[in-house]
């Protein structure tokens, strides 16, 4: 029977110190033989390609790039109740909670070193779980942590986590792998520029409307918030430009290409 196969990143290969045990393991016992057999698979960007036709060299004729979308909320949905406050204490944000790939640790060793130079730093909110014991480990690694510029809020319903968004300041996305980025795509619905681990499907999806950084040097990262805190100029054009990006990634263009794959497999 003809298939169709999504594959949204290799992380069991790329990046498997990152995954639980057993989803690791599912993946290496469940997707070999899935790749193989589908007829046409669909990744959501052309590292996730790269990557998939590195390990199977074989189905680099069978596989499409079809790009994510951004715009997850309709504009009925509008209205701001966000419980994280804009007003008071402008935020940058990020987005996903303690998943070791995401490199939280990082971005809050940042943070720190921004406070020890007594450089200005926007309050970071975190939203995604975050376990008990690791947040215990993440205050007592950074001492910034308990109130003071760093919130965490875990997990958040559709209509606030699009609240976080237009209120952010922009986004921080240091993170280890990916193979695509949704809270960069989601953010640039609103204009907001994001701070992105250089030559990733990160990168590549943000293009003009990021800075760039290692994601394992607090250094970079920090001296990358700076730059976005400290320049207006700077922050107008990655704006925009983030704007020109949101414009281009919609759901309705997604489905729209996958629907057309589907056809096409189908004969």
């Amino acid at each position: 029977m003809p298939s169709v196969l999504t594959v949204h990143d290799l992380v069991w290969r790329r990046a498997p110190g990152t995954m639980p045990a057993a989803n690791r393991i599912a993946e290496r016992l469940l997707f070999p033989a899935s790749v193989r057999a589908a007829s046409l698979i669909l990744v959501p960007s052309d590292r996730s390609r790269t990557d998939l036709v590195h390990y199977y060299p074989e189905v680099a004729n069978r596989v499409r790039v079809i790009p994510l979308g951004g715009d997850a909320w309709h504009e009925s949905a509008a209205q701001d109740h966000s419980e994280i406050d804009p007003s008071s204490d402008p935020y940058m944000l990020f987005i996903g909670g303690d998943q070791p790939r995401k490199n939280l640790r990082t971005l809050l060793a940042a943070v720190k070193l921004l406070k020890t130079r007594g450089v200005p730093c926007l309050r970071l909110v975190v939203v995604g779980e975050v376990s008990r014991r690791e947040l215990t480990q993440l205050v007592a690694a950074d001492s910034t942590a308990p109130g003071a510029r760093v919130e965490f809020r875990g997990a958040l319903s559709d209509s606030d986590l699009q609240s976080a968004y237009r209120n952010c300041r922009f986004v921080v996305a240091p993170y280890l792998y990916e193979g695509f980025g949704l809270p960069i795509a989601e953010a640039a619905q609103f204009g907001k520029p994001a701070i992105v681990t250089r030559n990733s499907a990160l990168s590549d999806l943000a293009g003009p409307a990021c800075l760039q950084v290692d994601p394992m040097s607090p250094d970079e990262i920090a001296a990358a918030i700076e730059r976005m805190q400290a320049s207006p100029a700077l922050y107008r054009e990655l704006s925009g430009r983030a704007l020109a990006l949101g414009v281009s990634l919609t759901w309705q263009e997604t489905a729209r290409l996958t629907h057309r794959a589907f056809q096409e497999v189908a004969g």
